[in-house]
């Protein structure tokens, strides 16, 4: 990596940081996620902030899906939202993450922890979709329980037919039997 490249990221002008963040990545690869997702941290410019989304997940991986983990806990939708796709992009090597990362997360990023996982292929997605049906939070169940039947998984069936069993939200037993039936 230049040290001009990575000066310029930090540059007052708009376009030389776009630039510059897309000639980092094409010249460093997998080595520019770090300095990559140091600028997205701070970045305020929403046509470089999303350019910078894009490259981490181009240059996806173990290491692009931990650069935009912090990011579903922002308060910038746009940048929750890039986290989302970056992290479905990543594939399986997202999901050990993803699961550590449920520990500590609240209730809003475990539910887009689970919109991820959901652009991911389905058994990679079970142990995210048992969390989230176990989660004390309605909003996370109702997203786990409609991606429960895409799992295939015993597990996950029975937690559905558990929870559509019980008094609860009327949402979340609507859910319950919409999965159970599409399920069949």
């Amino acid at each position: 990596m230049t040290a001009t490249l990575l000066a310029a990221l930090g540059d007052a002008d708009e376009d030389d940081r776009l630039f510059a963040a897309e000639d980092l990545a094409a010249e460093a690869g997998p080595a520019a996620i770090g300095p990559l997702a140091a600028r997205l941290a701070v970045e305020e410019a929403p046509l470089v902030r999303d350019a910078l989304i894009r490259l981490l997940g181009d240059l996806g991986g173990a290491a692009g899906a931990a650069a935009v983990l912090p990011l579903l806990g922002s308060d910038d939708v746009p940048r929750r939202n890039g986290a989302v796709a970056v992290l479905g992009r990543c594939g399986a090597v997202a999901v050990p993450l993803m699961a550590d990362a449920w520990r500590t997360a609240t209730p809003a990023a475990r539910k887009l922890l689970l919109d991820a996982a959901a652009r991911l292929l389905p058994a990679d997605v079970t142990p995210l979709v048992r969390l989230g049906l176990a989660d004390d939070d309605v909003n996370v169940r109702i997203t786990a329980v409609e991606l429960a039947p895409s799992t295939g998984d015993a597990a996950c069936r029975a937690a559905v037919e558990a929870l559509a069993a019980v008094p609860g939200p009327a949402m979340l037993r609507d859910a319950c039997r919409a999965a159970l039936a599409g399920d069949r």
